[in-house]
């Protein structure tokens, strides 16, 4: 053994009992230890006496996939309630053990890849009272791989894979101060090397207590354990330990799988499942201890379940499509290890419906659902075999109508159907897009009838077959014609054949696309395609190209500029033939270069045609010199206008007279009277022209007014006199945003200044005129501003003060009322006329006597009262 790999330990514990010692143990650790074995594990004590404890772990490890060994030692940690290591246990193995096969049940075989073994590591420790107790753990590495419900994980918390984790087996001694001393339980029989699919288990995990303590069983969560890292941990690792990862699905709730799950009676410690699903798997039983309703504490059990495929003795099975299309079915026997066999088809209404022929056939009654069993039977074992059959009805299928197409028509499909169909085959498949599908497009090749014929499968594996004819018909001779040439905007007729209609495509300049021989005008090269339509509905289509020729180079020459009178000669070319139009001042029209002498200025167009017959058209400007002036006018009297003229050289208007500028081109005129303006122009070439504008002078209108201002009842009432002459219409503004256009309006303003008053009087011709009137240092007042009320009257008939009333220039008969009382306050007189005075006498006439009266007036509301004395 090599020095640098060995490892002395010395563990020492001192205690009141005794001195337990370790010493020259070396140990050979390598990574070999690493293997996947470990499967499970328990660690358990018993209080013996004077603080002493024997210790037992109970390992099993996998002896079929390799044969790794056991820990010897194995390391247990005692630990404190505080998690520290109090001392370490090294322990040697006993005897190892195999455990069992034992199979669940008479008729089933025991698995042969599985092999499990056990040993004991059993130790007596010391263990004085200390506060809160004490906790026993080992802890090893690795478990097998391929377990299915769980996970591993690295010092990180990085999830990896089970077989990178270990195990760790762990119990707890409860306070001997509190609880007195205390013995764990001790499971009854060893965990079980496997159990069988698809079979209910259970299984005796009960345990026994020395103490008699109340024991409760749960379904717990493994702890992880050693790493690859460090596989066997001398001594463990401290408490607390983490627990292992759940797998999902797999749960604490669900730890197997299948239904029902797993799970454990907390009473009696029965282990039930019904396991399904193939695998390895882990498992955590925890048996709790409670002593006069006290929690003493737990031992925890972890072991790997092998579920597996247990060979059965006898086993009953056969096989025959659930869904059959036809009523006889034929079933196919794959039992084993029997001899005997006993049908029964499962029709309810049938004593009959029975066989002892290993692979029998049986004609159905109806369709629907059955039930069939297999019983298989040989001297000692039975099983039994269940199917459910269902006899369907006949499947219909449609390879639908038949059809008649056109030859190369690719717009056709088929359309097969059937209830939950699943799959079709069409055949032929030529002349189909797509064989193993419902709707295929068909195109056959040729002209004549074809029949295709379509498998159709359903959901169930069901399958008929239909078929459909096709008919393929000719098309028609399509022609278009030959390919032809015309002049640009010349025009050509289209010849189509082959058919009983027809329709050409672009339309672009054909007088009517749906005709065999339509007429073709345009400008560009064109290619038309016929599509003719036969008696059978078919159509086929064509085309034909219709090429322009090269446009023709026609040239009017360049023109020119003349005086009026003289002539010039045109140079047309491009072509063979000419022809200018309009045909004032030529000499010759059918010519290339005739002279022109025009009397005003003309655009000349000239036709040239090549040697293709093909034609085009230019055009040349002869410009002939000429003066225009604007257009006659007619002006109010004192208005102005801008005259205007052809532009030219030198410029000449005459006569002078109210013009501001005799050589401009467009002077300024204002004169007082119709005046004709004659203006010569001359331009840089020398030639002269003339011309005239005539300025016509309005009759003007002449505005002028008056006015006169009345207090009234509604305010200032003001009377205008229109004195205007020669005008026909009118508008008035008051200078208070009022208008009008009345000839001789009145207007009411409010008492206070006056205000500037404009009157435009407008002649029959529109000419305008403005009167202007400033009142604004004028002041007009109402009512009583502007009364005098005398205070005596002398009715004697002398002339002098015999009649009483206000005196004043308003119009105020609208709201007018004065009132004469007595010093009695009887009123004496009355009126609302403000020109009725009162002469002395009451209202019957007589004269009143001497003294004095009470006058009261009111005028819209404004009253003025006082006294005045009658006297004779």
């Amino acid at each position: 053994m090599k020095a640098n790999n060995q490892l002395s330990i010395v563990n020492c514990q001192l205690s009141i009992a005794k001195i337990l010692c370790f010493s020259g143990i070396f140990l050979l650790i390598t990574s070999e230890i690493r293997a996947t074995h470990i499967v499970g594990g328990n660690i358990t004590y018993r209080y013996l006496d004077s603080n002493r404890y024997e210790i037992t772990l109970t390992v099993y490890r996998d002896c079929y996939n390799g044969v790794p060994p056991f820990d010897n030692p194995a390391s247990i940690g005692v630990f404190n309630d505080s998690n520290q290591l109090v001392m370490q246990l090294l322990v040697f193995h006993l005897q190892r053990d195999t455990l069992p096969k034992i199979s669940p049940a008479p008729c089933l075989h025991a698995p042969v890849d599985v092999c499990v073994e056990t040993t004991l590591y059993i130790d007596t420790v010391v263990l004085p009272p200390i506060h809160g107790g004490y906790q026993l753990a080992y802890q090893r590495c690795c478990r097998n791989n391929a377990i299915l419900n769980i996970l591993g994980t690295d010092s990180i918390g990085n999830i990896i894979p089970p077989n990178f984790t270990g195990a760790t087996y762990y119990t707890t001694i409860p306070d001997t101060n509190i609880y007195g001393h205390n013995s764990s339980p001790v499971f009854n029989h060893l965990a079980p090397l496997f159990i069988c699919a698809g079979y209910p288990f259970s299984f005796d995990h009960s345990a026994t207590d020395y103490d008699g303590d109340s024991l409760v069983y749960t379904i717990c969560t493994p702890f992880e354990g050693g790493s690859q890292a460090i596989p066997t941990p001398q001594p463990p690792n401290n408490p607390p330990y983490t627990d292992i990862t759940w797998n999902t699905p797999y749960s604490l709730s669900n730890v197997l799988g299948g239904a029902p799950p797993l799970a454990i009676d907390p009473h009696t410690g029965l282990l039930t499942c019904y396991p399904q699903t193939i695998g390895r798997f882990v498992v955590g039983v925890c048996v709790e201890e409670y002593r006069n309703g006290h929690y003493l504490g737990q031992t925890k059990r972890d072991f790997q379940f092998n579920v597996m495929n247990c060979p059965a003795q006898v086993v009953a099975a056969f096989f025959a499509p659930v869904y059959q299309c036809h009523n006889t079915v034929h079933f196919s026997n794959l039992s084993t290890g029997a001899a005997f066999y006993s049908w029964d088809f499962g029709v309810d209404t049938s004593l009959t419906d029975t066989s002892s022929i290993p692979s029998p056939n049986y004609t159905y009654p109806d369709t629907g659902a059955y039930t069939v069993r297999l019983i298989a039977v040989d001297s000692a074992c039975v099983d039994t075999s269940f199917l459910t059959l269902h006899i369907l009805p006949d499947l219909i299928v449609s390879a639908g109508p038949d059809r008649t197409i056109c030859l190369h028509d690719t717009n056709t499909t088929f359309n097969a159907s059937a209830p939950n169909a699943a799959g079709f085959l069409w055949s032929p498949s030529s002349g189909l897009n797509d064989s193993i599908i419902a709707n295929p497009v068909v195109s056959p090749n040729a002209v004549g009838t074809f029949t295709y014929h379509v498998q159709i499968t359903n959901t169930v594996g069901c399958s008929e077959a239909d078929s459909v004819t096709v008919t393929v018909l000719p098309l028609p001779a399509t022609n278009a014609g030959n390919d032809t040439i015309v002049c640009i905007d010349g025009n050509v007729t289209l010849n189509g054949s082959g058919g009983v209609s027809y329709h050409w495509s672009p339309a672009t300049g054909l007088n009517n696309p749906d005709i065999s021989n339509p007429t073709a005008t345009i400008a560009q090269s064109m290619s038309y395609t016929l599509t003719a339509t036969g008696a059978n509905g078919c159509s086929s289509s064509d085309s034909v190209r219709v090429n322009i020729y090269p446009l023709t180079p026609a040239d009017a020459g360049t023109g020119g500029h003349i005086c009026n009178g003289d002539t010039i000669q045109l140079h047309a070319s491009g072509g063979v033939g000419f022809h200018w139009f309009p045909a004032t001042g030529l000499n010759n029209v059918q010519i290339s270069n005739p002279f022109a002498f025009p009397p005003a200025t003309i655009l000349y167009h000239v036709t040239v045609t090549d040697t293709n017959g093909c034609s085009a058209t230019d055009s040349v400007l002869v410009d002939v010199f000429s003066a225009s002036a604007g257009p006659d006018t007619a002006l109010c009297s004192g208005d102005s206008v801008t005259l205007s003229v052809t532009a030219g050289a030198i410029i000449r208007w005459s006569p002078a007279t109210g013009l501001s500028d005799t050589t401009a081109q467009h002077p300024f005129a204002n004169p007082s009277v119709t005046t004709t303006y004659h203006v010569m122009v001359k331009d840089t070439a020398g030639c002269v022209a003339f011309a005239s504008e005539t300025v016509s002078i309005l009759a003007s209108t002449k505005a002028k007014f008056s006015v006169k201002y009345y207090p009234g009842c509604d305010g200032i009432k003001a009377l205008f006199t229109n004195m205007s002459k020669d005008a026909s219409t009118y508008q008035w503004n008051f200078g208070d945003g009022v208008l009008s256009v009345d000839s001789n309006p009145v207007h009411i303003y409010p008492s206070g200044n006056g205000h500037i008053i404009l009157l435009v009087a407008v002649s029959s011709e529109g000419c305008r005129d403005t009167f202007r009137l400033d009142d604004r240092s004028s002041y007009f007042s109402n009512a009583m501003d502007s009364i005098l009320i005398p205070n005596i009257i002398t009715p004697n008939d002398d002339g002098l003060n015999d009649c009483f009333q206000p005196l004043g220039n308003g119009l105020y008969n609208d709201c007018y009322l004065l009132e004469i009382y007595n010093r009695w306050g009887e009123l004496v007189f009355a009126s609302e006329l403000p020109g009725h005075c009162w002469d002395g006498t009451s209202p019957t006439g007589q004269k009143l006597p001497e003294g004095t009266y009470f006058y009261l007036l009111d005028i819209n509301g404004w009253k003025k009262a006082g006294f005045l004395q009658l006297v004779y």
